[in-house]
């Protein structure tokens, strides 16, 4: 049993510090990475669009009806006293 527990030890340092190195030396920001690329695709989509044009970038969602045809007609209500 000591030596599995050994191993799970060392394991698990051996993780925890190769994450550490890779952070430290491969780390980007991913906000900036993220923010260049959106760059990027504007850039690309501007070129390819022609002088003119109209482009609409969302489109507003329905609104659900709150009630369908088949659910009748509606009643005024009346207070009986």
């Amino acid at each position: 049993m000591g030596v599995f527990l050994k191993f799970l030890v060392y394991a698990l340092l051996f993780y925890l510090i190769f994450r550490v190195f890779r952070w430290i030396f491969f780390f980007k920001d991913p906000l900036e990475k993220h923010i260049k690329d959106r760059e990027q695709e504007y850039k690309r989509a501007e070129s390819q669009r022609k002088e003119g044009d109209i482009h609409v970038d969302s489109t507003p969602k329905k609104e659900k009806k709150k009630y369908d045809e088949d659910d009748g007609e509606y009643i005024d209500y009346k207070e009986i006293k």
